[in-house]
Formats: structure tokens, sequence, C-alpha cells
């Protein structure tokens, strides 16, 4: 069912911020943390919520994690959980972009016996265009 405003269902604001494990060379690597605003306009009910993961100098992994994991910034095994593809109970839903041959790919997975996948949708891995106005 389309809405007034099309298929507009919800508004999503994020923030990435990445922490290298070397500061002189963060290109190397390190840890991600996106703090994200979500607004349904379905029940009109705001969230806040923090995604965790990975990057490096080809590719950005966050996800959520379960909360009775903990905080994974403390736990780096907890943390590399986000790019183990085979674990989809601790990271409920992971999000990926990938970089190769000057191109950006996206990917998005859910587990769908955690979130509703009508509105957590997956996205199979798509080259992303660019955009020029």
């Amino acid at each position: 069912m389309e809405t007034y405003w099309g298929r507009f269902w919800r508004y999503e604001n994020a923030s990435v911020t990445l922490i290298p494990l070397d500061a002189s060379q963060p290109q190397l690597g390190g840890k991600v943390q996106v703090k994200a605003f979500v607004f349904d306009v379905r029940t009109f009910t705001p969230q806040l919520k923090t995604l965790y993961g990975v990057y490096s100098d080809d590719f950005i992994t966050f996800g959520q994690f379960s909360k009775a994991a903990g905080n994974p910034l403390d736990n780096e095994e907890l943390l590399l959980k986000v790019v183990d593809e085979n674990d989809t109970t601790t990271v409920a839903d992971r999000t990926t972009f990938r970089f190769q041959d000057n191109n950006l790919f996206f990917k998005r997975e859910v587990n769908a016996e955690v979130h509703d996948p009508e509105i957590e949708q997956p996205v199979a891995e798509v080259k992303l265009l660019p955009l020029i106005d």
C-alpha cells in the first residue's frame, strides 16, 4: 500500500565515526561506530540506534549487534563477528560498502527471524553509480 508521500515509510539519518587502530596510519583500518536516528512515519516513533563494525582500505562493514552481546568496541573478538557471514544471530543486520577497481558496491543482509523483512529490507550486492547534478 502506498502512502500519500509514495513509499516513504521511514526516515533514517546516520553519522559514521571511524576509529583507526593506528592514529598515524588510519588507512590500515580500524573500528566503525554509526549513530543513526530513525523516524517511522507509520507509527510516528523516533528511535536512536548505534551500529558497530570494522573498516579497511577497501571496505566498511557495520551492523546491529544483539543487546546481550555487550559493547563490541570493547571486545575485538565480538566486533569481528560483523564480517562473519555465517553468524546471523550475533549481528542481525549487516551493511557493507566495498571499494574495487574505482567502483563502490553496496550490500545489506538482514536476519528475517529478528527483523521484519518488509521494513528492514535486504539488498543483494549492487554497484552504486555516481550521480552528478
